[in-house]
């Protein structure tokens, strides 16, 4: 594993359900700011017997919740040996926070 990516990616591996991300839709769609972490997209097949595993960085869960939705028939094209395993893993680093916001002169 890349160091770099080892330094922001926590131990624990965390699915991010539909439920999350519609919940960061719906925050969006309100105009409520959140704070965002980064997010990496990981994932692991194998070709011709070869293990192959990857990390991506994203800006948002949503991002990689999309990304594995984009890329579920991945088996297909890439000629993996069985099944393309992906899943988001949290870091504790932001990539967007909640800016202050000035408050009306009266």
């Amino acid at each position: 594993m890349c160091r770099a990516i080892a330094g922001l990616i926590r131990p624990t591996k965390t699915v991010v359900t539909l439920q999350n991300a519609a919940h960061q839709r719906n925050l969006a769609k309100q105009e409520v700011s959140a704070m965002e972490f980064f997010t990496a997209f990981y994932i692991e097949y194998a070709v011709r017997g070869m293990d192959i595993q990857s990390y991506i960085l994203l800006p948002s869960y949503e991002a990689c919740q999309i990304m594995i939705r984009d890329n579920e028939d991945m088996a297909e094209y890439m000629f993996a040996d069985g099944d393309v395993n992906m899943w988001c893993i949290k870091t504790d680093k932001l990539s967007q926070s909640i800016r202050p916001k000035l408050r009306p002169n009266q």
